[in-house]
């Protein structure tokens, strides 16, 4: 495993020197697009509903979450309450014709 160490309020990751972004979606689609275009300057990580996420954030330090807040069973809203995020989150709402909770 990398080694992480925090500076501040930025976590780089030794190997890498990159910082590290977590993103919280349900749809597989959304995640992996945000996850292309983000890969190439951070180090990414994903996490498919709000419990994997506070698993994820009670485990691992991360810069930034982009949290979708529309998903099935914990939702962004209820993520963000139960974590008591101190890091920069930002939450956005995707709709996809795929989708049944949309």
């Amino acid at each position: 495993m990398d080694s992480i160490l925090r500076k501040g309020l930025r976590v780089v990751n030794q190997t890498t020197n990159r910082s590290r972004i977590l993103i919280v979606d349900d749809d597989e689609g959304t995640r992996e697009v945000l996850e292309v275009i983000l890969e190439d300057d951070y180090e990414v990580a994903c996490a498919a509903d709000g419990q994997i996420a506070v698993d994820k954030l009670n485990r691992e330090a991360f810069d930034l979450v982009l949290l979708d807040l529309i998903m099935p069973g914990m939702d962004g809203i209820e993520t963000v309450s139960y974590t008591h995020l101190t890091l920069p989150t930002i939450c956005f709402k995707c709709r996809s014709r795929w989708s049944p909770y949309h």
